[in-house]
This record gives C-alpha cells, structure tokens and sequence, in this order.
C-alpha cells in the first residue's frame, strides 16, 4: 500500500514536471517568434539607460546612447552618467565657472535631443566662460538633489547651482510616510527607471516572465489611488524642509544657488482635467494648476530669509507659458526650454553682479 502510494506520487510528481518543462520550451519557442529573439536575451536586446545605485534609484550609464521608437529624439550621456549638456570637444575657458544643474525629469529634459535640452541651451548663451552640468535625473526630488548635494556635487566644485524642483515632490501628496521620507516614491522609482539589474536564473524562466505579468497587471489594477481635494501638510513640511537643507548645503560648498520652482502646461491640465494623471495618481488634473501654485510658493517662503541666494519667484506669472512652450504636461520644448534660459541668465547675472560688489568691498 505504501509502495504504491509513493509510486502514484512519484507518478504525478513526472506529469507535473514535464508538463512545466513543456510550458517552459514551448513559451520560449513562442516568444522567439513573437518577439524575434530568447527570452533570455531580453537584457542584450533592450538598451535601458540606467543603472542601479546604492543610494539613489538609479542613476545613468556612462557613454551611453539612447532613442525612442521613432528615432526622433536621442539621448546620450558623458563619461560621467551625466545628459550631455554640450558639443563633444568643447574648450571652455581655464577659470570657467562650473553651473550644476539639479532637478527630475525637467531637468534632465525628457522629450527633447540632448540640443535642445534647457541645460544645453544655457551652456550655448552662456558661451565657454561657463560650463554647465546636467545631473538631473527622472524622477528625482528634493530627497535625491540632498543625496546628490552630499556626495557627487561637492567633489565637482560647482561655482552656481540651480535647483529646478517641485514637481516630484508634488508627486507624493498622499502618498505613504510612515518613515518620515518618500517611501513609496522612491521605491516605485526603480520600476519608473526600469533600472539595469543583474539578472537571476529565475529571470530566464518563461512560467517566471509570465507570472510576473499576471502579478503586474493585477497590481495595476488594484494599486488605483484615491484623489483627495485637501493639501498635503507632511509633503509641504518635508519639501520645506528638503529646500532649507539644499541651500545648507550649497552654503557648505561654497556655491552660489538658484532655487526654481516648477513650471507646468497649465493649459494640459485644464484640457485633460477629467483624466486620472499616473505621475500624480492622488491629484486630479483639475486640482493641479492651484496645487502646483501653492507648491511653489513653498519655495520662496522657506528660503526668504536667506540673502545669499536668488530664488525666481513667481515664475508662472513673470512669463507668459503657452502649450507650445513644453512637449507634454510639464517638459520644456525647445522654445520652452528657451524662455526658460533666458530668466536663468538674469539670475546668473545678479549673482556676477553680486560678486563685483564682494571684490570691491574686499
């Protein structure tokens, strides 16, 4: 009886794994001809731009070259990691002035060639008497510019900083803080990056890439947020309080800084402002525009009383910005990306400005 008790199990234990080996050799069969290529050559076939960090999300390859789809906008980064801000071979000047440039996916310049990236167009006004980096990254809020501020910034010995942020910290309005921090935001950020990883065996498994599509469409459709109509006062605090220890520690570093707040497509807003928004999934696009306001005014009010730095209050009013200024919901266009430059310029400026008076009173 026990023999064949364990016989029938040993029996059923064969069907079950050939079936599974079946599955396996037929779903990779299957994908090869769906996809043209192994599934376990994903990882050579798909160019992801970003690698894993121990601090950060993710963070840029080095000499790398990106393009979408289409072919119409290409990205490439230095030796550094960092978005080319401007053309290879460039000769700035022996004593330049080094402009770093913090901030998310606005930054970075998602949507535009490298060309007509906003850092690259200040780089070009500006001319080789400066040298403009591009260490904004997507995603990236006041938490990431503190880390970055702490480590890679202060060995790169920027003469000015420009801080351009808000968008992503508006992002985690009610959002989980149960650590004090933006938990939640930073974990789905490696999802949001598709961060490089080393791939597992079990990343070779077809059952595996299937489960693991089943579970992300199950989660996509359970994970919807709730809009909520109310500000967010812990968002607020930690933004404010993220803002004071960037100009601490530019002050640290011996840098001039430039707080920006965010400028977005407010007319996108008002067009799409019955359709759920995934970056901002606790916001209703309709709420938006005066989230976005009192967001910025964030800014000036927690560093007002600092003298030794320029913040562009008020941006959204200074200058007129119309739909065709951005290439989306909040990414600067060319033109945008121009307009943009030119009221960095006047900051850049009053901090030349300011150190001519330092030497004469000197």
């Amino acid at each position: 009886m026990k023999n064949n008790t364990l016989g029938l199990i040993f029996k059923n234990y064969m069907v079950l794994l050939t079936i599974l080996v079946s599955i396996e050799i037929l779903g990779h069969f299957s994908y090869k001809i769906y996809k043209g290529y192994f599934l376990f050559e994903n990882g050579k076939k798909e160019k992801i731009l970003f690698l894993e960090h121990p601090f950060l999300a993710g963070v840029p390859k080095q000499n790398f070259e990106l393009q979408n789809a289409a072919g119409t906008i290409k990205i490439n980064t230095d030796q550094l990691g960092n978005r080319v801000s401007y053309p290879t071979g460039m000769q700035h000047h022996e004593n330049a002035r080094h402009i770093i440039c913090l901030g998310g996916s606005s930054t970075f310049a998602t949507g535009v060639n490298d060309k007509d990236s906003w850092p690259y167009l200040l780089q070009e006004k500006l001319g080789p008497g400066y040298k403009v980096t591009n260490l904004g990254v997507p995603g990236y809020s006041t938490q990431e510019a503190v880390i970055q501020m702490g480590s890679l910034v202060q060995m790169l010995k920027p003469t000015i900083i420009i801080n351009y942020q808000g968008w992503n910290d508006l992002r985690n309005y009610h959002l989980k803080k149960d650590r004090g921090m933006y938990i939640e935001h930073g974990i789905q950020q490696r999802n949001n990056l598709k961060v490089a990883k080393k791939p597992s065996l079990a990343a070779y498994s077809f059952i595996y890439f299937i489960a693991k599509k089943i579970r992300s469409r199950i989660t996509k459709n359970s994970s919807t947020k709730t809009t909520n109509p109310l500000p967010d006062s812990i968002t607020d605090s930690l933004y404010a309080q993220n803002l004071k220890t960037l100009n601490s520690l530019g002050k640290n570093i011996g840098a001039k800084q430039i707080f920006v707040p965010q400028v977005l497509n407010m007319e996108w807003y008002e067009v799409h402002k019955n359709i759920p928004n995934r970056w901002t999934p606790t916001i209703a696009n309709s709420d938006m525009p005066a989230f976005s306001r009192k967001f910025n005014s964030i800014m000036s009010t927690s560093l007002k009383e600092d003298e030794g730095l320029i913040v562009i209050d008020s941006i959204l009013n200074i200058r007129k910005w119309e739909p065709h200024h951005f290439v989306d919901e909040g990414h600067f266009s060319k033109q945008g990306g121009e307009v943009f430059t030119e009221l960095l310029i006047t900051a850049i400026r009053e901090i030349e400005a300011q150190d001519k008076d330092d030497l004469l009173n000197n």
